[in-house]
């Protein structure tokens, strides 16, 4: 990885973007760290409490990283693009009946976008960020692999970015495992950093009580879609709901039905503010379909392929077959999956090699 010139880092002022830095300027990287502002609790109503982090106390963090390693370090105001592409685009999936995942949505919207934008106007060729995945250039195509630590893997949230983007980019600690990370900071002085929390996976709802932030954005339609029906698969209603954006595939947690029945929500929907639910056993499916879909390892699905098919982030997969059909992506699963939901991500990998992604339709 050593090579000469500018490159722009995503600081976050946490352990693994801290030693990203140490690590490009190592290698003979001149490094520019950019902190994105993406939302303020305080304007939002957020109580200090209620938050497990704040932006102001991450770039507070970047910026005395940056004074430590004599780089120079940017704050990039994104909470106007972030509010209206990435909250809005969560809270809007939400009241259609889809379980978005706006990490997905975010790392191609805002961040690489806003990255690339800043590292044209510093003559950066690069960019980089401290997710723990790989990258390579393999028959013309930038592939994204797996990073070294199996539990950390981040490669799931990175499938949208496209070619473009891919080619300027560098994962620093994609080879490294949590625990290498820690021995670096450790090395370095840096024992502040391994009792940081870790980034969690909603930023903009500290207290992942995504319920009522949706009834906060949205309180008069919230309100008017309460006392929903809870139907079977005959149609028989068996309870009222709270409204169905509060409610996923899978979910058997607050539904006002007898716990003796033990039915989880198998459909939901948006138009009859309903959730139809079912016995577990009926959530298990081998069949699905993809659209927006976005491809990585090759430049086109040609014939079908055996491939290992996640639809969560942590999932280690289940082994599948895939096959394009106009723009849909086809998914066999060979052993069934339990609740896959509309909106929801899902990729399949080649090896360890992320081939193509897209969204469940």
């Amino acid at each position: 990885m050593s090579r000469n010139g500018k490159i722009l880092l995503a600081m976050s002022g946490g352990i693994d973007s801290s030693v990203s830095a140490l690590l490009l300027q190592q290698s003979g990287y001149e490094v520019i760290g950019l902190t994105l502002y993406n939302w303020d609790y305080n304007l939002k109503g957020v109580h200090a409490a209620h938050a497990k982090a704040h932006p102001e106390e991450a770039i507070a963090d970047a910026q005395e990283l940056a004074k430590k390693l004599n780089i120079k370090h940017i704050v990039a105001d994104t909470r106007t693009v972030f509010e209206d592409s990435v909250v809005s685009h969560f809270t809007n999936e939400y009241f259609s009946g889809h379980t978005p995942n706006p990490c997905v949505f975010c790392n191609k919207h805002v961040k690489w976008k806003t990255f690339l934008q800043y590292a044209d106007e510093l003559g950066c060729e690069f960019i980089a960020t401290g997710h723990y995945a790989k990258i390579r250039k393999e028959n013309n195509r930038f592939i994204i692999s797996r990073g070294s630590d199996a539990w950390k893997d981040q490669s799931f949230v990175l499938w949208q970015l496209p070619q473009a983007y891919l080619s300027r980019t560098l994962f620093p600690i994609g080879h490294l495992t949590k625990e290498e990370i820690k021995a670096i900071a450790k090395e370095n002085g840096w024992s502040q950093l391994l009792q940081k929390r870790e980034s969690y996976n909603i930023c903009f709802i500290p207290d992942d009580d995504y319920r009522s932030f949706l009834k906060e954005r949205k309180p008069e339609l919230a309100q008017n879609l309460e006392n929903g029906n809870i139907v079977d698969e005959n149609g028989n209603i068996l309870g009222l709901h709270d409204g169905f954006p509060f409610y996923t595939i899978g979910q058997k947690k607050g539904l006002s039905i007898s716990p003796e029945k033990k039915l989880y929500v198998k459909d939901i929907n948006a138009e009859k503010n309903e959730l139809r639910v079912a016995p577990k056993h009926e959530l298990f499916v081998n069949d699905f379909i993809l659209h927006n879909l976005n491809f990585v390892k090759y430049p086109a699905i040609e014939k079908a392929m055996d491939l290992t098919i996640c639809i969560r982030g942590k999932d280690a997969g289940t082994s599948g077959s895939i096959s394009l059909h106009d723009d849909e992506l086809h998914i066999h699963c060979k052993e069934k999956v339990f609740a896959i939901m509309p909106g929801q991500s899902a990729v399949c990998y080649e090896n360890n090699d992320l081939v193509i992604g897209g969204i469940v339709k």
